[in-house]
C-alpha cells in the first residue's frame, strides 16, 4: 500500500451505472482522505443519488469501489427523502420509539428521551 493509498477512506475506480439501458454515471473516480470535509454537490439529475446507492451497495454497477478503513469504522447515509409505506398507522412517537430502540448510541438528550420513552 502506497502512502498515499493510507491517507484515503474511499476509493472508487472506474464506476458506472447503468439503468433500464441508460448509463447514468460513467468512468466515475474518486479519493476520499482523511481529515478533509467532502461534500457531493451538483442539480437534480445529475448522479449524487446513484453514486451514493452505489457506494452504500444498494444499486449494481461496474468498477471498484473500496473501503479502507478499520472494521469497526461505519459508513452512514441518509437519503433526502425517507421511503416507507405510508398506509401502515404509526405516530412520530411510535417511529421515535422504534428507532430508539434499534440504536445502540444515543447523544445524552436521546437518553434522555429514551427514558422518558420507558416511563411513558
Amino acid at each position: 500500500m502506497s502512502s498515499t493509498e493510507k491517507h484515503n477512506l474511499l476509493e472508487i475506480d472506474n464506476l458506472s451505472v447503468s439503468l433500464r439501458g441508460n448509463r447514468i454515471l460513467e468512468d466515475i473516480n474518486l479519493r476520499v482522505k482523511k481529515g478533509h470535509i467532502h461534500a457531493l454537490t451538483g442539480p437534480n439529475g445529475a448522479g449524487k443519488t446513484t453514486l451514493m446507492r452505489s457506494v452504500m451497495g444498494g444499486m449494481p454497477h461496474k468498477g471498484t469501489i473500496r473501503f479502507l478503513f478499520r472494521e469497526s469504522s461505519r459508513v452512514g447515509y441518509v437519503p433526502q427523502f425517507l421511503e416507507f409505506d405510508h398506509s401502515v398507522p404509526i405516530t412520530v412517537f411510535d417511529f421515535l420509539f422504534l428507532m430508539l430502540k434499534k440504536c445502540l448510541f444515543f447523544s445524552l438528550a436521546g437518553v434522555r428521551f429514551g427514558q422518558r420513552l420507558r416511563n411513558y
